[in-house]
């Protein structure tokens, strides 16, 4: 069985009372494990029109030790964004390996 990571995200509404729902996703925790490729991602990555180091940024902060990081290939083809040796949490990016 699989360890799973939920990711939640908490919605408030005005209007004239204050409602919450939550919505959240499950992903399967080793969903994102195949390190990409330097040369790989950086073509991938070039023909959606950013590059490794603007894809970590713009997620992770410009302050941020991007260099602790690299990008990592889940099951769907999205990008992820974790610890070397694609370990620890992920953070999903927009761009996609297909």
């Amino acid at each position: 069985m699989k360890n799973i990571i939920l990711v939640g995200l908490f919605v408030l509404s005005m209007g004239g009372n204050w409602q919450g729902s939550i919505i959240s996703e499950a992903y399967a925790a080793g969903d994102c494990q195949k390190r990409l490729d330097d040369n790989y991602v950086k073509q991938i990555l070039a023909n959606q029109g950013t590059d490794p180091h603007a894809l970590k940024k713009e997620y992770l902060g410009n302050k941020a030790k991007i260099s602790l990081y690299e990008l990592c290939e889940c099951d769907d083809g999205v990008i992820a964004i974790r610890l070397k040796k694609c370990q620890g949490m992920e953070e999903r990016t927009w761009a996609t390996t297909k």
